[in-house]
């Protein structure tokens, strides 16, 4: 029974409950018997239930209908391995196509690996690096990664995007950054009960986390910080794009025209379906 069949049941059913239900109602005001009609308590409870019904039948159409990018992160695909073979999944040594699920952590040493979600979301790991897969974020434990389409974590920080790049870094001090390439990130303190309200980044933005979690000074970012960013580690030498890199092109393009971009952010980039 496909969705419309569904929905337009609801609405007939609907449609004879109140159809009944006003001629139980009419024949009341006009002293007539109604015996044989079914009692107003009971065309109420009906009309209710079938309101709930319909309801439900629209929130699981919503849900099912919801677009990929609102999936939330289950898995990890490894797809790309730069700089040689120190790529792991819980500490064990993996090849590209392993797939990390939720609760591991993939690490790198003197490695970069690309990694595709089963959410159409992607993230760069740089050398010595290391992020775990959530179901709701995905939490850097350490070293840099750039992240795309998917909310991330970092210490007690988390990241609520909106169609975003943006990088996280995380330090043996435990000092963290996040910095906006392209779109929005919401940050929210989570343990901070005085000050509950998120701090908005747009794309341009940078801001430093203290170890205890306290977000610092929106800055913005330099032309410079821009271009070593875009053309260092986590863009260079890529063969596979991350998603929303057609939409970091034309941010340069629009806000640091003087930057040469890469032709790791030009369009001659093969991409790949999303590999789950």
């Amino acid at each position: 029974m496909n969705n419309k069949f569904r929905l337009r049941n609801w609405v007939n059913f609907k449609k004879q409950i109140l159809s009944l239900t006003q001629g139980v109602k009419l024949a009341g005001d006009h002293g007539y018997q109604t015996k044989t009609l079914i009692p107003w308590r009971t065309l109420r409870w009906q009309n209710l239930v079938g309101f709930l019904s319909g309801l439900f039948i629209v929130v699981v159409l919503g849900l099912h209908n919801a677009p990929a990018s609102a999936q939330r992160v289950s898995q990890a695909k490894i797809v790309e391995i730069l700089g040689g073979n120190e790529a792991y999944i819980q500490n064990r040594p993996v090849k590209v196509n392993a797939v990390a699920t939720l609760g591991q952590t993939v690490s790198t040493k003197q490695t970069r690996a690309n990694l595709l979600f089963n959410n159409n979301a992607g993230v760069r790991l740089g050398e010595n690096s290391a992020l775990t897969v959530g179901s709701r974020c995905v939490r850097l434990r350490s070293g840099r990664s750039v992240v795309s389409g998917t909310q991330g974590c970092v210490g007690s920080i988390t990241a609520v995007t909106r169609g975003t790049v943006y990088l996280m870094e995380l330090d043996e001090n435990e000092q963290a950054q996040v910095k906006v390439l392209q779109g929005e990130v919401e940050l929210s303190e989570r343990y901070n009960l005085w000050n509950p309200k998120p701090v908005l980044l747009r794309q341009g933005q940078g801001i430093n986390i203290s170890p205890e979690g306290v977000l610092g000074t929106v800055i913005e970012l330099s032309k410079a910080e821009i271009e070593d960013i875009v053309t260092g580690a986590l863009f260079k030498g890529f063969d596979i794009e991350i998603p929303g890199i057609d939409k970091l092109e034309e941010v340069l393009n629009e806000q640091f025209p003087q930057i040469e971009i890469p032709d790791v952010l030009r369009d001659n980039l093969p991409s790949i379906p999303n590999p789950f």
